[in-house]
């Protein structure tokens, strides 16, 4: 992968989430058309961040959501930009499992110029049992591997010191800062229940228009559930914009969640080619720093 495709594929894991992360899909549950009661105040707390009129403190719930992704869990996520016509601008989709010995994610990313790498889709996979961390790069017909070892890997800073617990909460904290929000609807799911959060006025524009080089975003719609622990159990982003030569897009963003316990993670077939056939230690992917 060149330099420029691997910083880009650095920054989409921060757009995605700060982290290496998960697959999975959420329970269903039965959404409750019925209002959200309110109190005598007008207001009710119905989750850390969230009350009957929104997200009041989007920093609350994103801690919340950190914390109650527990030490196993799941996480898939899509980005896809198309023209007007339909086609694929750039797509990016990342999965990830973190289990009570480590984590395992793969990033599958196609697009053009200026999103996240030209040529041939590449697909990046990560493994981590917490001391050492491998990845594997492919794209077009070449796989190149690298090895992290346990200096490098706990002791480094950026890109890698965000991948050694993936907790991804900042994305959540940036999309509910950027987006006004309210609340329409309850449902119960295993016993927990549930808020569908709503939204479709931005007041942040900058927070979109960082990903994907879109500029411009309007005609913004976002839906998500949130459970009373903070758990943003899945979100549904899309919104409208320009590319840098002023074509128009559309902007469609997925993310779930599913928090069910992970089975330990064994370290993949390509560990050994990996660890003996690594052309540099410190990673393919240079050290952005990503917060998160």
């Amino acid at each position: 992968m060149d330099r420029a495709g691997a910083v880009a594929l650095a920054c989409l894991l921060a757009l995605a989430g700060c982290s290496a992360v998960p697959g999975g899909s959420t329970p269903q549950g039965t959404l409750t058309p019925a209002p959200v009661p309110e109190s005598s105040t007008g207001t009710e707390r119905l989750a850390p961040g969230l009350t009957s009129e929104g997200v009041t403190s989007p920093l609350t719930l994103a801690n919340a959501h950190g914390a109650a992704l527990k030490r196993s869990h799941r996480f898939h996520s899509n980005r896809t930009v198309r023209y007007r016509n339909g086609t694929v601008h750039a797509r990016a989709d990342q999965r990830t499992t973190v289990g009570p010995n480590g984590f395992r994610s793969t990033v599958s990313v196609a697009g053009r110029p200026g999103f996240v790498t030209s040529g041939p889709p590449t697909e990046a996979t990560f493994w981590s049992n917490g001391t050492v961390l491998v990845e594997r790069i492919q794209r077009g017909g070449d796989t190149r591997y690298r090895y992290l070892d346990d200096e490098t890997y706990n002791r480094g800073a950026g890109f890698y010191n965000s991948l050694r617990r993936p907790k991804p909460w900042w994305d959540h904290y940036a999309l509910f800062t950027a987006v006004e929000s309210r609340v329409v609807g309850r449902s119960a799911t295993d016993g927990e229940t549930g808020y569908t959060v709503i939204g479709e006025r931005l007041r942040d524009p900058a927070v979109f228009s960082a990903a994907a080089d879109v500029r411009r975003p309007e005609n913004v719609s976002l839906r998500a559930t949130v459970t009373e622990r903070g758990l943003v159990q899945s979100f549904e982003l899309s919104y409208d914009g320009t590319l840098r030569n002023g074509e128009h897009v559309h902007v469609t963003r997925s993310v779930v969640y599913d928090v069910t316990a992970v089975s330990p993670i064994d370290r993949p077939s390509w560990f050994e080619a990996a660890r003996n056939g690594s052309s540099d230690s410190r990673g393919s992917i240079p050290n952005p720093r990503l917060t998160g």
